[in-house]
Protein backbone atom coordinates (compact mmCIF):
# COMPACT_ATOMS: atom_id res chain seq x y z
CA UNK A 1 0.00 0.00 0.00
CA UNK A 2 1.41 3.31 -1.07
CA UNK A 3 0.48 6.42 1.41
CA UNK A 4 1.55 10.53 0.23
CA UNK A 5 2.41 12.18 2.63
CA UNK A 6 1.54 15.63 1.71
CA UNK A 7 3.35 19.16 3.96
CA UNK A 8 4.63 22.59 3.58
CA UNK A 9 8.40 22.65 3.87
CA UNK A 10 8.38 24.05 7.36
CA UNK A 11 5.61 21.01 8.93
CA UNK A 12 8.16 18.88 10.97
CA UNK A 13 4.99 15.94 11.76
CA UNK A 14 6.19 12.54 9.92
CA UNK A 15 4.90 9.54 9.67
CA UNK A 16 5.20 6.83 12.81
CA UNK A 17 8.65 4.70 12.26
CA UNK A 18 6.78 1.47 12.66
CA UNK A 19 4.35 1.98 9.63
CA UNK A 20 4.04 -0.67 7.76
CA UNK A 21 3.17 1.15 4.92
CA UNK A 22 5.99 3.51 1.93
CA UNK A 23 5.22 7.02 2.56
CA UNK A 24 6.16 10.09 -0.25
CA UNK A 25 6.83 13.01 0.87
CA UNK A 26 6.10 16.09 -1.83
CA UNK A 27 5.60 19.62 -0.99
CA UNK A 28 1.81 20.52 -1.68
CA UNK A 29 2.77 22.14 -5.04
CA UNK A 30 4.15 18.94 -6.49
CA UNK A 31 2.25 16.66 -8.86
CA UNK A 32 2.07 12.69 -8.12
CA UNK A 33 0.85 10.12 -10.46
CA UNK A 34 -2.16 9.25 -8.32
CA UNK A 35 -2.59 5.64 -9.85
CA UNK A 36 0.68 5.04 -8.34
CA UNK A 37 -0.92 5.37 -4.43
CA UNK A 38 -3.56 4.69 -2.34
CA UNK A 39 -4.47 7.34 0.32
CA UNK A 40 -3.17 10.84 1.42
CA UNK A 41 -2.09 12.64 4.39
CA UNK A 42 -2.50 16.30 4.83
CA UNK A 43 -0.36 18.17 7.38
CA UNK A 44 -2.10 21.51 7.23
CA UNK A 45 -1.09 24.62 9.08
CA UNK A 46 -4.61 26.91 8.76
CA UNK A 47 -7.77 27.22 7.21
CA UNK A 48 -5.99 29.68 3.88
CA UNK A 49 -4.05 26.71 3.16
CA UNK A 50 -6.46 24.34 3.41
CA UNK A 51 -8.54 26.46 0.73
CA UNK A 52 -5.97 27.39 -1.11
CA UNK A 53 -5.68 26.05 -4.89
CA UNK A 54 -2.52 23.41 -3.98
CA UNK A 55 -4.09 22.28 -0.80
CA UNK A 56 -8.00 21.93 -2.74
CA UNK A 57 -6.56 20.15 -5.17
CA UNK A 58 -5.60 17.25 -2.78
CA UNK A 59 -8.54 17.47 -0.43
CA UNK A 60 -11.10 16.73 -2.85
CA UNK A 61 -8.49 14.17 -4.96
CA UNK A 62 -10.76 10.63 -4.90
CA UNK A 63 -8.30 9.05 -2.40
CA UNK A 64 -9.39 8.53 1.66
CA UNK A 65 -7.85 11.72 2.70
CA UNK A 66 -6.41 11.99 6.55
CA UNK A 67 -5.62 15.68 7.48
CA UNK A 68 -3.51 16.60 10.73
CA UNK A 69 -4.48 20.00 11.79
CA UNK A 70 -1.98 22.03 13.33
CA UNK A 71 -2.51 22.53 17.45
CA UNK A 72 -4.70 25.62 17.97
CA UNK A 73 -6.78 24.65 14.32
CA UNK A 74 -10.31 26.23 14.58
CA UNK A 75 -13.56 25.45 12.69
CA UNK A 76 -12.49 22.06 12.74
CA UNK A 77 -16.74 21.00 12.45
CA UNK A 78 -17.31 23.40 9.84
CA UNK A 79 -14.39 21.80 7.93
CA UNK A 80 -15.60 18.13 9.20
CA UNK A 81 -19.12 19.34 7.04
CA UNK A 82 -17.63 20.84 4.35
CA UNK A 83 -15.82 17.73 3.38
CA UNK A 84 -17.44 14.61 4.82
CA UNK A 85 -15.26 12.21 3.09
CA UNK A 86 -12.05 13.04 4.47
CA UNK A 87 -11.04 12.61 8.14
CA UNK A 88 -9.56 15.70 10.15
CA UNK A 89 -7.67 15.68 13.76
CA UNK A 90 -6.14 17.76 15.83
CA UNK A 91 -1.95 17.33 16.67
CA UNK A 92 -2.67 18.12 19.90
CA UNK A 93 -5.30 15.08 20.09
CA UNK A 94 -4.21 12.23 22.29
CA UNK A 95 -1.98 9.38 20.71
CA UNK A 96 -4.89 6.66 21.16
CA UNK A 97 -7.51 9.15 19.06
CA UNK A 98 -4.17 9.60 16.30
CA UNK A 99 -3.77 6.11 16.55
CA UNK A 100 -7.75 5.58 15.88
CA UNK A 101 -7.83 8.56 13.16
CA UNK A 102 -4.81 6.58 11.68
CA UNK A 103 -5.93 2.79 11.46
CA UNK A 104 -9.40 4.08 10.03
CA UNK A 105 -7.45 6.15 7.26
CA UNK A 106 -5.49 2.95 6.78
CA UNK A 107 -8.70 0.86 6.75
CA UNK A 108 -10.29 3.51 4.31
CA UNK A 109 -6.93 3.34 2.13
CA UNK A 110 -6.93 -0.28 2.15
CA UNK A 111 -10.33 -0.35 0.82
CA UNK A 112 -8.99 1.99 -2.03
CA UNK A 113 -6.59 -0.09 -2.93
CA UNK A 114 -8.81 -3.12 -2.94
CA UNK A 115 -11.64 -1.11 -5.14
CA UNK A 116 -9.13 0.25 -7.28
CA UNK A 117 -7.41 -3.08 -8.04
CA UNK A 118 -11.18 -4.89 -8.35
CA UNK A 119 -11.62 -1.95 -10.95
CA UNK A 120 -8.67 -2.11 -12.58
CA UNK A 121 -9.55 -5.82 -12.72
CA UNK A 122 -13.10 -5.12 -13.86
CA UNK A 123 -11.80 -2.55 -16.45
CA UNK A 124 -9.61 -5.45 -18.19
CA UNK A 125 -12.24 -7.56 -18.05
CA UNK A 126 -14.60 -5.04 -19.77
CA UNK A 127 -11.45 -4.25 -22.49
CA UNK A 128 -11.47 -8.50 -22.75
CA UNK A 129 -14.70 -8.90 -23.40
CA UNK A 130 -15.09 -5.71 -26.18
CA UNK A 131 -11.89 -7.44 -27.75
CA UNK A 132 -13.86 -10.79 -27.44
CA UNK A 133 -17.48 -9.42 -28.51
CA UNK A 134 -15.54 -7.61 -30.97
CA UNK A 135 -13.51 -11.09 -32.47
CA UNK A 136 -17.11 -12.45 -32.10
CA UNK A 137 -19.06 -10.62 -34.26
CA UNK A 138 -16.40 -10.41 -36.28
CA UNK A 139 -16.47 -13.86 -36.50
CA UNK A 140 -20.27 -14.16 -36.54
CA UNK A 141 -19.91 -11.07 -39.68
CA UNK A 142 -17.83 -13.77 -41.93
CA UNK A 143 -19.97 -16.70 -40.66
CA UNK A 144 -22.87 -14.47 -42.08
CA UNK A 145 -21.03 -14.12 -45.16
CA UNK A 146 -19.95 -17.23 -46.05
CA UNK A 147 -23.19 -19.02 -45.20
CA UNK A 148 -24.36 -16.57 -47.32
CA UNK A 149 -22.00 -17.03 -50.20
CA UNK A 150 -22.17 -20.93 -49.59
CA UNK A 151 -25.98 -21.00 -49.65
CA UNK A 152 -25.70 -18.75 -52.68
CA UNK A 153 -22.62 -21.37 -54.25
CA UNK A 154 -25.22 -24.05 -53.32
CA UNK A 155 -28.12 -22.44 -55.07
CA UNK A 156 -25.81 -22.13 -58.03
CA UNK A 157 -24.67 -25.18 -57.84
CA UNK A 158 -28.17 -26.92 -57.92
CA UNK A 159 -29.13 -24.51 -60.71
CA UNK A 160 -26.03 -25.86 -62.92
CA UNK A 161 -26.77 -29.31 -61.67
CA UNK A 162 -29.92 -29.07 -63.47
CA UNK A 163 -28.46 -27.76 -66.54
CA UNK A 164 -26.06 -30.81 -66.83
CA UNK A 165 -29.17 -33.20 -66.61
CA UNK A 166 -31.27 -31.24 -69.16
CA UNK A 167 -28.08 -30.76 -71.42
CA UNK A 168 -27.23 -34.85 -71.13
CA UNK A 169 -30.64 -35.55 -71.73
CA UNK A 170 -30.41 -33.14 -75.07
CA UNK A 171 -27.27 -34.82 -76.29
CA UNK A 172 -28.65 -38.35 -75.79
CA UNK A 173 -31.42 -36.90 -78.49
CA UNK A 174 -29.36 -34.86 -80.63
CA UNK A 175 -28.41 -36.48 -84.00
CA UNK A 176 -25.83 -34.51 -85.28
CA UNK A 177 -23.11 -32.43 -83.66
CA UNK A 178 -24.61 -29.14 -84.59
CA UNK A 179 -27.49 -30.04 -82.45
CA UNK A 180 -25.33 -31.23 -79.81
CA UNK A 181 -23.24 -27.79 -80.04
CA UNK A 182 -26.18 -26.02 -79.36
CA UNK A 183 -27.11 -27.48 -76.76
CA UNK A 184 -24.03 -26.93 -75.11
CA UNK A 185 -24.56 -23.26 -76.28
CA UNK A 186 -27.68 -23.66 -74.30
CA UNK A 187 -26.22 -24.85 -71.38
CA UNK A 188 -23.59 -22.41 -70.32
CA UNK A 189 -26.19 -19.30 -71.39
CA UNK A 190 -26.89 -16.86 -68.65
CA UNK A 191 -23.58 -16.54 -66.99
CA UNK A 192 -22.09 -12.91 -67.13
CA UNK A 193 -18.36 -14.20 -67.71
CA UNK A 194 -18.89 -16.56 -70.75
CA UNK A 195 -19.69 -15.27 -74.08
CA UNK A 196 -19.56 -17.05 -77.67
CA UNK A 197 -18.49 -20.70 -77.82
CA UNK A 198 -17.20 -21.97 -81.17
CA UNK A 199 -16.47 -25.46 -82.18
CA UNK A 200 -13.59 -26.24 -85.01
CA UNK A 201 -12.59 -29.40 -86.17
CA UNK A 202 -9.52 -30.00 -88.60
CA UNK A 203 -7.91 -33.05 -89.56
CA UNK A 204 -4.29 -31.12 -89.52
CA UNK A 205 -1.22 -32.91 -92.30
CA UNK A 206 1.17 -34.20 -89.90
CA UNK A 207 3.92 -31.20 -89.19
CA UNK A 208 1.56 -28.88 -89.78
CA UNK A 209 -0.15 -28.33 -86.76
CA UNK A 210 -0.04 -25.10 -84.73
CA UNK A 211 3.22 -25.75 -82.48
CA UNK A 212 2.26 -23.07 -79.32
CA UNK A 213 -0.96 -21.40 -77.88
CA UNK A 214 0.06 -18.13 -79.95
CA UNK A 215 -0.05 -20.01 -83.45
CA UNK A 216 -3.14 -22.05 -82.28
CA UNK A 217 -5.08 -18.93 -80.90
CA UNK A 218 -3.66 -17.12 -84.34
CA UNK A 219 -5.50 -20.32 -86.29
CA UNK A 220 -8.59 -20.25 -84.37
CA UNK A 221 -9.13 -16.12 -84.51
CA UNK A 222 -8.91 -16.96 -88.53
CA UNK A 223 -10.95 -19.73 -88.66
CA UNK A 224 -13.98 -17.37 -86.24
CA UNK A 225 -13.13 -14.23 -88.84
CA UNK A 226 -12.26 -12.39 -85.42
CA UNK A 227 -9.78 -11.76 -82.33
CA UNK A 228 -11.02 -14.13 -79.29
CA UNK A 229 -12.18 -12.32 -76.25
CA UNK A 230 -9.76 -14.16 -73.73
CA UNK A 231 -10.42 -17.47 -75.51
CA UNK A 232 -10.39 -20.95 -72.96
CA UNK A 233 -9.62 -23.48 -75.71
CA UNK A 234 -10.29 -27.37 -75.45
CA UNK A 235 -8.26 -29.61 -77.59
CA UNK A 236 -10.46 -32.64 -78.17
CA UNK A 237 -8.42 -35.87 -80.08
CA UNK A 238 -9.95 -38.59 -81.71
CA UNK A 239 -8.85 -42.21 -82.91
CA UNK A 240 -10.67 -40.87 -86.31
CA UNK A 241 -7.56 -38.46 -87.27
CA UNK A 242 -9.97 -35.32 -86.47
CA UNK A 243 -8.55 -32.52 -83.87
CA UNK A 244 -10.97 -30.55 -82.58
CA UNK A 245 -10.88 -27.41 -80.55
CA UNK A 246 -13.56 -25.91 -78.41
CA UNK A 247 -13.29 -22.45 -77.74
CA UNK A 248 -15.19 -20.75 -75.08
CA UNK A 249 -14.78 -16.80 -74.92
CA UNK A 250 -14.86 -15.48 -71.39
CA UNK A 251 -14.70 -11.32 -71.55
CA UNK A 252 -15.55 -10.96 -67.87
CA UNK A 253 -12.78 -13.72 -66.11
CA UNK A 254 -13.68 -11.79 -62.91
CA UNK A 255 -17.15 -12.99 -62.52
CA UNK A 256 -16.24 -16.99 -62.78
CA UNK A 257 -16.98 -18.30 -59.67
CA UNK A 258 -15.27 -21.99 -58.56
CA UNK A 259 -18.79 -23.42 -59.29
CA UNK A 260 -18.79 -21.82 -62.66
CA UNK A 261 -16.03 -23.41 -63.51
CA UNK A 262 -16.61 -26.75 -62.30
CA UNK A 263 -19.66 -26.82 -64.18
CA UNK A 264 -17.95 -26.15 -67.37
CA UNK A 265 -15.29 -28.73 -66.67
CA UNK A 266 -18.03 -31.05 -66.42
CA UNK A 267 -19.63 -30.09 -69.50
CA UNK A 268 -16.62 -29.95 -71.73
CA UNK A 269 -16.06 -33.49 -70.29
CA UNK A 270 -18.96 -34.61 -71.46
CA UNK A 271 -19.70 -32.83 -74.93
CA UNK A 272 -15.91 -34.23 -75.50
CA UNK A 273 -17.11 -37.62 -75.19
CA UNK A 274 -20.44 -36.66 -77.59
CA UNK A 275 -18.24 -34.70 -79.85
CA UNK A 276 -16.12 -38.17 -80.21
CA UNK A 277 -19.32 -39.93 -81.00
CA UNK A 278 -20.44 -37.98 -83.45
CA UNK A 279 -17.51 -37.62 -85.69
CA UNK A 280 -17.35 -41.46 -85.26
CA UNK A 281 -20.41 -41.71 -86.34
CA UNK A 282 -20.09 -39.42 -89.44
CA UNK A 283 -16.68 -41.19 -90.18
CA UNK A 284 -18.64 -44.49 -90.62
CA UNK A 285 -21.17 -43.02 -92.38
CA UNK A 286 -18.85 -41.97 -94.74
CA UNK A 287 -16.93 -45.02 -94.76
CA UNK A 288 -20.62 -46.85 -95.48
CA UNK A 289 -21.29 -44.57 -98.38
CA UNK A 290 -18.26 -45.46 -99.97
CA UNK A 291 -18.14 -48.91 -99.54
CA UNK A 292 -22.33 -48.44 -101.04
CA UNK A 293 -20.89 -46.40 -103.76
CA UNK A 294 -18.18 -48.75 -104.37
CA UNK A 295 -20.33 -52.12 -104.20
CA UNK A 296 -23.22 -50.51 -106.62
CA UNK A 297 -20.07 -50.08 -109.12
CA UNK A 298 -19.51 -53.89 -109.11
CA UNK A 299 -20.72 -54.67 -113.07
CA UNK A 300 -22.11 -58.06 -111.62
CA UNK A 301 -25.05 -58.76 -109.04
CA UNK A 302 -23.41 -59.20 -105.10
CA UNK A 303 -25.93 -59.71 -102.60
CA UNK A 304 -25.44 -60.97 -98.53
CA UNK A 305 -28.01 -63.46 -97.60
CA UNK A 306 -29.13 -65.22 -94.97
CA UNK A 307 -29.62 -68.96 -94.10
CA UNK A 308 -33.47 -67.96 -94.69
CA UNK A 309 -33.03 -66.67 -98.23
CA UNK A 310 -33.35 -62.95 -96.60
CA UNK A 311 -31.68 -60.23 -98.27
CA UNK A 312 -29.72 -58.10 -95.92
CA UNK A 313 -27.75 -55.84 -97.94
CA UNK A 314 -26.89 -55.80 -101.68
CA UNK A 315 -25.55 -53.54 -104.66
CA UNK A 316 -27.77 -51.75 -107.37
CA UNK A 317 -27.56 -55.01 -109.77
CA UNK A 318 -28.88 -57.66 -107.44
CA UNK A 319 -31.80 -54.74 -107.62
CA UNK A 320 -32.69 -55.86 -111.26
CA UNK A 321 -36.82 -55.66 -110.24
CA UNK A 322 -37.02 -53.21 -108.24
CA UNK A 323 -37.36 -52.13 -104.42
CA UNK A 324 -38.54 -55.08 -101.93
CA UNK A 325 -39.59 -54.91 -98.49
CA UNK A 326 -38.30 -57.52 -96.09
CA UNK A 327 -37.44 -59.38 -99.36
CA UNK A 328 -36.01 -63.06 -100.18
CA UNK A 329 -33.31 -63.58 -102.91
CA UNK A 330 -35.49 -65.59 -105.27
CA UNK A 331 -38.26 -63.11 -105.10
CA UNK A 332 -35.98 -59.86 -105.91
CA UNK A 333 -33.27 -61.93 -108.40
CA UNK A 334 -35.50 -63.80 -109.90
CA UNK A 335 -39.20 -62.87 -109.21
CA UNK A 336 -40.19 -66.28 -108.06
CA UNK A 337 -42.08 -67.83 -105.51
CA UNK A 338 -39.50 -70.48 -104.35
CA UNK A 339 -36.04 -70.60 -104.56
CA UNK A 340 -34.55 -70.95 -107.58
CA UNK A 341 -33.61 -74.41 -109.31
CA UNK A 342 -29.77 -75.00 -108.43
CA UNK A 343 -29.85 -72.53 -105.19
CA UNK A 344 -26.45 -73.33 -103.41
CA UNK A 345 -28.35 -72.45 -100.29
CA UNK A 346 -30.54 -75.35 -101.14
CA UNK A 347 -27.76 -77.39 -102.32
CA UNK A 348 -24.80 -76.41 -100.05
CA UNK A 349 -22.61 -76.04 -102.75
CA UNK A 350 -19.93 -72.60 -102.78
CA UNK A 351 -20.46 -72.84 -106.70
CA UNK A 352 -23.75 -73.79 -108.83
CA UNK A 353 -26.07 -72.30 -111.79
CA UNK A 354 -28.86 -70.90 -111.40
CA UNK A 355 -31.34 -71.75 -114.56
CA UNK A 356 -33.79 -69.19 -114.97
CA UNK A 357 -35.91 -68.90 -117.96
CA UNK A 358 -33.82 -67.70 -120.62
CA UNK A 359 -31.10 -66.95 -118.53
CA UNK A 360 -28.20 -68.97 -116.93
CA UNK A 361 -26.01 -67.70 -113.62
CA UNK A 362 -23.18 -68.53 -112.13
CA UNK A 363 -23.25 -68.35 -108.01
CA UNK A 364 -20.36 -68.23 -105.92
CA UNK A 365 -21.58 -68.53 -102.29
CA UNK A 366 -19.10 -67.63 -98.92
CA UNK A 367 -19.96 -67.80 -95.33
CA UNK A 368 -19.48 -64.88 -93.67
CA UNK A 369 -17.76 -66.00 -90.07
CA UNK A 370 -18.02 -64.15 -86.47
CA UNK A 371 -22.00 -62.12 -87.54
CA UNK A 372 -24.22 -60.87 -85.14
CA UNK A 373 -27.30 -62.01 -86.64
CA UNK A 374 -27.34 -65.42 -84.71
CA UNK A 375 -27.91 -67.09 -87.80
CA UNK A 376 -26.13 -68.24 -90.75
CA UNK A 377 -25.09 -65.58 -93.28
CA UNK A 378 -23.50 -65.81 -97.13
CA UNK A 379 -21.98 -63.69 -99.13
CA UNK A 380 -23.40 -64.59 -103.22
CA UNK A 381 -21.74 -63.01 -106.03
CA UNK A 382 -23.83 -63.80 -109.42
CA UNK A 383 -21.96 -64.27 -112.87
CA UNK A 384 -24.23 -64.28 -115.71
CA UNK A 385 -23.54 -67.07 -118.55
CA UNK A 386 -26.05 -66.61 -120.93
CA UNK A 387 -24.46 -64.80 -123.24
CA UNK A 388 -21.14 -67.16 -123.03
CA UNK A 389 -23.54 -69.96 -123.59
CA UNK A 390 -25.39 -68.42 -126.45
CA UNK A 391 -21.59 -67.93 -127.89
CA UNK A 392 -20.89 -71.18 -126.74
CA UNK A 393 -24.05 -72.67 -128.58
CA UNK A 394 -23.42 -70.80 -131.60
CA UNK A 395 -19.92 -71.99 -132.22
CA UNK A 396 -20.99 -75.43 -131.46
CA UNK A 397 -23.76 -74.98 -134.40
CA UNK A 398 -20.69 -73.50 -136.62
CA UNK A 399 -18.20 -76.26 -136.14
CA UNK A 400 -21.36 -78.78 -136.89
CA UNK A 401 -21.68 -76.71 -140.00
CA UNK A 402 -17.87 -76.48 -140.68
CA UNK A 403 -17.55 -80.36 -139.87
CA UNK A 404 -20.86 -80.96 -142.08
CA UNK A 405 -19.40 -79.09 -144.91
CA UNK A 406 -16.11 -80.62 -144.78
CA UNK A 407 -18.12 -84.48 -144.53
CA UNK A 408 -19.69 -82.93 -147.52
CA UNK A 409 -16.66 -82.21 -149.58
CA UNK A 410 -15.10 -85.29 -148.74
CA UNK A 411 -17.78 -87.08 -150.04
CA UNK A 412 -17.85 -85.20 -153.25
CA UNK A 413 -14.39 -85.68 -153.47
CA UNK A 414 -14.81 -89.51 -153.17
CA UNK A 415 -17.48 -89.59 -155.88
CA UNK A 416 -16.01 -87.17 -158.78
CA UNK A 417 -12.97 -89.41 -158.76
CA UNK A 418 -14.35 -92.93 -159.53
CA UNK A 419 -17.10 -90.71 -161.76
CA UNK A 420 -14.35 -89.03 -163.64
CA UNK A 421 -12.90 -92.32 -164.18
CA UNK A 422 -15.82 -93.21 -165.46
CA UNK A 423 -16.95 -90.30 -167.31
CA UNK A 424 -13.04 -90.92 -169.62
CA UNK A 425 -13.55 -94.48 -170.36
CA UNK A 426 -17.36 -93.62 -171.94
CA UNK A 427 -15.44 -90.66 -173.58
CA UNK A 428 -12.74 -93.13 -175.03
CA UNK A 429 -15.56 -95.29 -175.64
CA UNK A 430 -17.66 -93.22 -177.47
CA UNK A 431 -14.73 -92.05 -179.39
CA UNK A 432 -13.36 -95.53 -180.80
CA UNK A 433 -17.75 -96.18 -181.60
CA UNK A 434 -18.08 -95.84 -185.36
CA UNK A 435 -21.09 -96.45 -188.03
CA UNK A 436 -20.28 -100.16 -188.35
CA UNK A 437 -20.72 -100.95 -184.85
CA UNK A 438 -23.27 -102.72 -183.50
Amino acid sequence: MSILWVAPGLLTNKAPSDAAFAVHWVYPTETYHRNEIDGVVLAVDGVSSLESTEWNTWVQSPFPVLCILKAGFKSFPELANKYPWAQFILEEESETDRQKALENFLEAAARRKKDVSWGKEISNKNRELEVMTSALEEKIKEETVSFETSHKEEKLNLQLNRRLVIFLQVLLKAQSLQEGLAAFKSAIAGSEAWGQVFLISKKFIPGNEPSNDSDLKGYLAAQVGRPLLNPQVHKMEFPVGLNAYLIIECPRPEKLTAVEKDFSQKLTTVFENAVGRFLLDEAIENHVHLWEIAFDEINEPIALISQDFEVLRSNQKFLRNGQWKNPRCFEVFASRASPCPGCPLVEAKNLSELNLPNEIWNVSSSEVKNTLLGKRVFIHQYHDLTRERQLMQQWIQSEKLSALGKLAGHLAHELNNPLGGIRSQAQILLSEITEDTP
